[in-house]
């Protein structure tokens, strides 16, 4: 989608369908192996971030993505006239890099709107490099995994997906009692009944908990919230994953189900099995 030029651009007319023409959904990617490459699917680099997405042609062959359960995969094909593709995979092996794809929204000068940083934003796909099976003078082809491969088994997708399910960092409300104490919200609650003010309330205890540090002043008429990921330290970044949660020593907070595909296509016997063979018991 071209923007309009910006002579007969006009921001007062900028409503409706003429808006539209100045927005474009596009994707930054990013491949971190040796160095960090950073592309993107516009018609021209981006900058974001401190630094360009360079504009390349890909195109992508297929995406599996099944509601059964099974890991997430995608390929794509990269040009590769130049040979600068070619170069990067014979410099090193690119399997297991990590491979990273945004969606973004950009405006008529292709600036990413709503994200000041990489770190604001979710990818909608995070994987690695399984293989490249196919390079020649004009294309190569790249297949990629969901970090979801390093769990060793599937799941389904929603009712009990292996993936943490919480926004990273989000926190519990923390208020200071009325013996001072700071107190973390334990149950989502809207603050507007004195019964459950920390700690002359009569049911406050149904509400809060004795822990945190840094507190607000309690105050009537305010939406009170128990922390999923309760994740506070240092750390900027997590996959979602089961190992990154216990790198984190957060795993108490992990908002995903372990599965169980080793028994996926194994006999379950919930008693004592009995062996029989030909004329015997």
């Amino acid at each position: 989608m071209r923007p309009l030029p910006a002579l007969v651009y006009d921001p007062d007319l900028d409503t409706g369908e003429l808006a539209n023409t100045n927005l474009m959904i596009r994707h930054l990617f990013k491949l971190v192996a040796t160095a960090t490459y950073k592309w993107t699917d516009a018609d021209q680099n981006v900058y974001f971030d401190g630094t360009f997405w360079n504009r390349i042609g890909l195109d992508f062959g297929s995406f599996i993505f099944e509601i059964s359960g099974g890991i997430p995969s995608l390929s794509f094909e990269i040009p590769n006239v130049s040979k600068w593709f070619s170069d990067i995979a014979l410099g090193e092996d690119l399997r297991n890099k990590v491979f990273k794809i945004y969606r973004v929204m950009l405006d008529r000068n292709l600036k990413v709107i709503g994200y000041a940083t990489e770190a604001d934003m979710e990818p909608i796909f995070s994987g690695f490099i399984d293989s490249i099976p196919d390079t020649d003078r004009e294309t190569g082809r790249v297949e990629v995994v969901s970090h979801r491969i390093t769990e060793k088994g599937i799941g389904p997708r929603r009712g009990h997906s292996p993936e943490c399910e919480w926004v990273f960092k989000d926190t519990s409300s923390k208020v200071i009692g009325t013996d001072t104490k700071v107190y973390t919200c334990i149950k989502d609650h809207f603050g507007h009944l004195a019964a459950n003010k920390p700690i002359t309330g009569t049911n406050w205890d149904d509400y809060w908990e004795l822990a945190g540090a840094a507190g607000a002043t309690w105050a009537a008429n305010t939406r009170y919230q128990a922390g999923t990921c309760r994740y506070e330290g240092a750390e900027t970044w997590c996959d979602h994953t089961k190992v990154r949660c216990q790198a984190l020593a957060n795993f108490n907070n992990f908002g995903g189900d372990e599965f169980i595909s080793d028994l996926a296509d194994k006999d379950v016997y919930w008693c004592q099995r009995v062996k029989s063979f030909a004329g015997k018991k």
